[in-house]
């Protein structure tokens, strides 16, 4: 019995993230929520997000220079 595997051709995880992020944006369209905290607060969470996309851009450019699939 021969088993033949070949890999799957859709990116599954980045496409589970734009749609978890799709979802996001929608719902907050939809239901607005205020925040009256401290406005530093909000640019602490401003800069955590852009650090992770930078992290996950990052990580990409160095697999890809690796010839590694992401």
């Amino acid at each position: 019995m021969s088993i033949h595997l070949t890999p799957n051709r859709l990116p599954w995880p980045p496409m589970i993230f734009v749609a978890l992020v799709a979802a996001a944006w929608g719902l907050e369209r939809a239901v607005s929520l205020s925040y009256d905290g401290p406005q530093g607060l909000i640019w602490l969470g401003w800069a955590l997000g852009a650090a992770g996309f930078g992290l996950i851009a990052w990580s990409a450019v160095a697999m890809q220079r690796a010839a590694t699939n992401i």
